[in-house]
Parts: C-alpha cells; structure tokens; sequence
C-alpha cells in the first residue's frame, strides 16, 4: 500500500486480524504518501502476528502519528520501521501497546523520532522499543 492517511477527526478502529501485515509505503518525492495517523482513531492488532510495517524510505514528513491509539488491551503485536524509514510520533499520540522494532530488516538508516508531544504516551501491556541487533548491514551490535 503505498500510504494510509486519517482525516476530519475520524475516531474508529482501523483492525488489523487473522494473521495479516500491512506495510505501508511512501512514494518518492511525494508527501501526500506513507503512514500519516492524524485522527484519535485506533489502529488494533488482534495478535501477535498481525503486524503494521512502515517501509519504503520517507522522512517525518512522510510518515506520522500525531493522535489517537496503536493498542489492542487483549494483544500485543509489532510495529516495524524499515528501508531507511523514519516515523516520527508527535503531538496527542496516547497509546502505544506494540512493540517498535526499529531495522528489523537489516538494512539500516531507520529512525524513530518523538517530536514535540503535547501529551503523556501511555504504553500498555510492557510494550518497548527494540534497535534490531542485525549485523548484515555492516555495523557492530550494540
């Protein structure tokens, strides 16, 4: 998918379930593409391998979570930021219950950025950020 954009104060749940990925991809050159999360919506994984990957390069301006929820209170499930893809996570995001595995990959230049939050992250269900420890990509383990 080359990108999923919330508008007009939409405050559904978007649900992932049944063992689906959804990667979601930005265009080149183009800002209208790539994850941009704006409403208090809920994105929901059901479980663990119902996951959401940001892929396919972007910068912030590309790739945002600027309010509502990515949490299911029943399930955790993974959120990975890959090919050199940044996701910045600003303003009224509240609720985190993945994990953000950043570079799973392998490929690196991965970026996970907190930029100027108006509000507390509430993290549920010991959701964490994770650098993978891959070293294909040249680079030591930390």
């Amino acid at each position: 998918m080359a990108g999923i954009t919330t508008q007009n104060n939409w405050s559904g749940t978007f649900s992932l379930t049944g063992s689906l990925t959804l990667t979601v991809s930005s265009l080149s050159n183009d800002n209208t593409t790539g994850f941009q999360w704006t409403s208090q919506g809920t994105i929901s994984q059901a479980g663990s391998s119902d996951v959401l990957i940001i892929a396919g390069g972007g910068t912030a301006a590309n790739n945002f979570w600027n309010n509502g929820s990515i949490a299911d209170m029943m399930a955790q499930s993974n959120i990975y930021i890959n090919g050199s893809t940044t996701l910045r996570i600003t303003q009224n995001a509240n609720t985190l219950g993945d994990n953000i595995i950043i570079g799973q990959d392998g490929n690196g230049g991965s970026t996970l950025e907190f930029y100027n939050q108006a509000m507390t992250l509430n993290v549920t269900l010991n959701a964490g950020i994770v650098v993978s420890d891959n070293t294909a990509d040249g680079s030591s383990p930390n």
